[in-house]
Formats: structure tokens, sequence, C-alpha cells
């Protein structure tokens, strides 16, 4: 009859019932009418026998927005449903945390993809897992393209040998960041000098997760540099 039979003093803090104020009470009266509604669905599932797992927004008696995570599980003996037991737990700083969490990759895809200079986040093994349209516009590749290519894919074959052992110092650990100028050869053909700069990135444990990179096509410059040495020569 979704009347309570039993309640813990947690209640007392989420719903201002004591535990002896809850025995007896119809759950309508207990979450609210409105509450009572959004969660009538999941209340006829359980009686039917089924466990139901969910989240509400609960506002406590201190007036405070909690996110809970609500369990009702059928007690079933000889065959028939004879009530549930309710569990409800509070999620509300593992709510915050994802929203905090997406904020800030929305924030980081949004610079990813407005920077000026070509930019790439890169799995430990050096394949392409986000990329932006300059980076795109250095390599010659299109993003679907990159992402089905690692670095080696790209560069050319004299410089792959002293960035695989720079990479693996930053997917040990062993250094954060380095810098240096290195050729990619672009889906054309046509090899292209970038100065790179790859940083790696940490979880809050500091494990190394991920490699961002930032590439600047410099090809004007290193021609640039070849014709005056010849001059001088």
């Amino acid at each position: 009859e979704l009347r309570n039979e039993f309640a813990n003093i947690g209640y007392e803090d989420w719903f201002g019932f004591t535990p002896e104020q809850m025995h007896g009470r119809h759950m309508r009266e207990i979450i609210g009418e409105q509450r009572y509604k959004s969660n009538e669905h999941h209340l006829q599932g359980v009686l039917r026998g089924e466990p139901q797992l969910f989240e509400r927004s609960i506002t406590n008696m201190k007036g405070n927005e909690l996110y809970t995570q609500v369990s009702y599980n059928p007690d079933i003996s000889g065959g028939k449903v004879k009530g549930f037991f309710v569990l409800v737990t509070d999620i509300t700083q593992r709510r915050h945390a994802e929203t905090a969490l997406r904020a800030s990759e929305r924030r980081f895809r949004k610079v990813l993809e407005n920077a000026p200079i070509g930019m790439a986040l890169m799995s430990l093994d050096s394949r392409f897992e986000q990329v932006n349209q300059a980076f795109c516009r250095i390599s010659g590749y299109g993003w679907e393209e990159l992402l089905n290519l690692s670095v080696d894919d790209i560069t050319f074959p004299d410089d792959i040998q002293s960035y695989r052992s720079v990479a693996e110092r930053l997917k040990t650990g062993e250094i954060d960041t380095y810098e240096s100028e290195k050729r990619y050869i672009q889906k054309s053909g046509q090899v292209v000098w970038i100065l790179l700069t790859a940083s790696l990135l940490r979880d809050d444990a500091g494990t190394p997760q991920r490699i961002i990179k930032q590439v600047q096509d410099i090809t004007q410059r290193k021609h640039l540099e070849r014709e005056l040495e010849r001059q001088a020569h």
C-alpha cells in the first residue's frame, strides 16, 4: 500500500520526519505530491517485481538542492511482491564534479578549435584523438582522416626516430614538455617544416594520460634561412 514500515534517521534531514513519524505514512505524504507523481512509473515497476534505479533532485529541510540516486528493490516472498526496499544515496558532489568536467571539456574543445596554431590531443601511443582546423590545414588531412593515423604516418622518415625517443620520455613522465623543429609530409606529398611543442597531460594522481601538441608552419622561415645561408657562401 506504499506505506512506510521502517526508515533510518537519514530521512529526518531530508524530509523532516523522524523514523517514528515515518512509520505508517504513505509515500505521497513523505516525498510530496509532485515528486510522487514523477516517481509513479518507477513505483509501478517495482510493484511488478522489477528493480528500479534512477536519479532525482531533492530539496532538503535546509533548502539545499541535493542530487540523489534512488533504488527500489522488490521484497518478494512466495513469488509475490510484499513491498520494496528504498535506498537513497546523495550523489551531489559527483554530479557537481561531472558538471564541472563537462564544462571544462567544452572550454577545452572551444580553445582547441579556435586556436590560431595547429593543436592536437594525442594518446600515449602517439595516435590522434582530437585535432583543430589549423592542424588540418598544416597537415593537409581532414580531422576524420587524422583520427585514423599516428604521428609516424605524417612525419618525414628521417625525423621519426628522434621524435620516438622524445615521445617515450613524455609517455613515461620523465619530461613534461618538449620543443623542436621537424618535418611533416602533407597528404599531397609536400614536405612542411613545423615548430612543435609537446606537453604531457596528467590526471589528478599525476599519472600520464595524454599528450597535447602545438604546431606552427615555419616552412617559409626555413626556406628564407637556407636562401640567406646560400647567399652568404
